[in-house]
């Protein structure tokens, strides 16, 4: 904690833009409260000098800007906290983003209507990837095709495919068989 002339303050404050303003964040004149707040908009300790302010109790607070707002606007609450989307860059406040553990104040980076339309992108990305086989019909995974269905048995791939996998392995077996024939002689 800091001593000042309204008290102490938190080690934070050394890094306030309104050190050494006391005379302009105490004033209860129209220009001077606009002054103020335009000193807190550049502030960037803003967040902890508002959650700060907050705890004071009514006859405790001093008659100050604080945080960019002033006594009577602290009284009637805090604004709702902004955040950036990180998709669409834009300020939105913090409802507007889903809940998350281990986030940043809670919540997720990327706004609501952000991650919907991911989400969605992905859906239909998916769905236009997938043909949709006729009744009956099933696509093979190894040629592409779209087979009756009896072609397939319980196998995965379609018969055709399976008979050539399975000729293929006979061969492998067939040429390290030879392989190994001739190395021995």
């Amino acid at each position: 904690m800091i001593r000042t002339v309204f008290g102490e303050v938190p080690d934070w404050h050394a890094r306030a833009a309104c050190i050494g303003q006391a005379p302009v964040m105490s004033s209860t004149e129209t220009a001077g409260i606009a002054e103020a707040k335009a000193i807190c908009a550049r502030c960037p300790v803003i967040d902890e000098c508002r959650t700060w302010a907050a705890a004071f109790t009514e006859e405790h607070d001093p008659e100050m800007v604080m945080g960019g707002l002033t006594f009577a606007e602290r009284r009637r609450g805090l604004p709702s906290q902004t955040r950036r989307c990180t998709a669409c860059e834009k300020l939105k406040a913090v409802e507007e983003f889903g809940r998350r553990k281990d986030g940043k104040d809670g919540r997720q980076s990327t706004c609501l209507e952000c991650t919907r339309a991911k989400t969605n992108a992905a859906y239909q990305k998916r769905i236009a990837k997938a043909k949709p086989a006729s009744t009956g019909f099933r696509t093979c995974p190894n040629c592409g095709r779209e087979k009756p269905v009896a072609d397939f048995g319980r196998r995965r791939n379609c018969v055709t495919c399976s008979i050539d996998a399975h000729h293929g392995r006979q061969q492998q077996k067939r040429d390290a068989h030879k392989q190994t024939s001739e190395a021995a002689t």
